[in-house]
């Protein structure tokens, strides 16, 4: 199990970087800087025909693990799925909206009071775009 990662992706408009690269560090740890855990979300590659956000979904990283099989190392990621809402991005604000992505299938055995859970999967870093930040909805009535 390992803390984060380095994605590493080509941002063509930005002159900063070596030839248009660019990087940054994902964290998955249950305790940042003596706090609270940090989980970041990713932008994960499900369908590289499509194009722009279609082609990508979204997953909140919740641990980074690795294994040996044969000779060959495999790194892979532990991950929470969003779903889209939607076809398109909302109006107004220009941006996709999404919600947790819950598992259908019924686990009475192993489910405490039915509550919904997570659709978690394994996926190989080799699908991670990069980090990707999630703005909450916030509704209008007051607290």
């Amino acid at each position: 199990v390992h803390p984060s990662a380095v994605a590493v992706f080509h941002v063509p408009s930005d002159l900063c970087g070596t030839q248009g690269l660019s990087s940054e560090r994902i964290q998955a740890v249950s305790s940042w800087q003596g706090g609270a855990g940090r989980y970041d979300c990713i932008f994960v590659e499900t369908d590289p025909l499509a194009l722009g956000m279609l082609g990508l979904d979204v997953a909140q990283v919740k641990a980074f693990l690795s294994f040996t099989y044969g000779s060959r190392v495999y790194n892979c990621a532990l991950v929470s799925w969003f779903s889209r809402l939607g076809e398109k991005p909302d109006e107004t604000t220009r941006m996709w909206m999404l919600e947790a992505a819950y598992d259908d299938e019924d686990h009475e055995d192993d489910n405490r009071d039915n509550e919904k859970q997570c659709y978690n999967s394994i996926i190989s870093m080799d699908s991670v775009v990069r980090a990707a930040h999630l703005i909450p909805i916030f509704g209008n009535a007051k607290l």
